[in-house]
C-alpha cells in the first residue's frame, strides 16, 4: 500500500508520496469509512479502477477531505 497526497499550489495539484497519514474522524465517520472499504472489497473490480469516498458518503462536503482508493492487480490471483 502506498499513500499519496496532493498539495494545491495556484490551483495546480502536486502529487506527493506520503510516509504517514492521519484520518481524524469520529466513530460514525469511521463506520462509514469501513462500510466504504467493504463495499469496494466486495466489488468485481479491475486493476486501475478507483473509487472516491466523496461519491459514497452522502454527508460529504467540500470542507472535508476526499480520499481515493486506487486498485492494483490482485497479487494472489495473478500467480
Amino acid at each position: 500500500m502506498i499513500a499519496l497526497g496532493y498539495e494545491k499550489d495556484n490551483d495546480e495539484e502536486k502529487l506527493m508520496k506520503l510516509s504517514e497519514t492521519t484520518l481524524q474522524c469520529n466513530n460514525e465517520e469511521l463506520d462509514r469509512i469501513i462500510d466504504f472499504l467493504n463495499r469496494i472489497k466486495n466489488t468485481n473490480y479491475e486493476a486501475g479502477d478507483h473509487y472516491h469516498y466523496r461519491d459514497f458518503n452522502k454527508k460529504w462536503t467540500s470542507e472535508e477531505s476526499d480520499f481515493i482508493i486506487f486498485l492494483e492487480e490482485d497479487v494472489e490471483s495473478s500467480r
